[in-house]
């Protein structure tokens, strides 16, 4: 069975255009993962996770303000997957609205009930 572990998620210098508010700080914690998250993809490098949270945002704007940017590490096999999520939606119909606002960004994502 797959072990999930949550880590913080880290800016980069390649993220250095993102406002600081915006920015995803090592300092942070991992999100509650209460109700409803928003998985955005699953990487081979977290570097590219914590990227892809970063365009997310920037891309989707006010609707990921109140949102939690995390990477959760999981092993499938021998290899190590980081999958880039959003937490904080309480309803089902706002993690839905949300990941139809990335859909219109050209962000695939897909809800799932924590």
């Amino acid at each position: 069975m797959p072990s999930a572990v949550a880590t913080p998620v880290v800016a980069h210098a390649a993220e250095a255009a993102v406002p600081e508010t915006k920015r995803f700080s090592a300092a942070q914690r991992a999100p509650s993962h209460a109700g409803w998250i928003i998985q955005i993809g699953a990487f081979d490098i977290e570097r590219d996770a914590q990227r892809q949270l970063t365009t997310a945002h920037a891309k989707a704007g006010p609707v990921l303000d109140n949102a939690d940017p995390y990477t959760e590490v999981v092993m499938k096999g021998d290899k190590t997957l980081y999958r880039a999520r959003f937490a904080g939606f309480q309803q089902k119909d706002q993690a839905e609205a949300v990941c139809k606002q990335l859909k219109l960004s050209n962000i695939d994502c897909i809800t799932i009930k924590n």
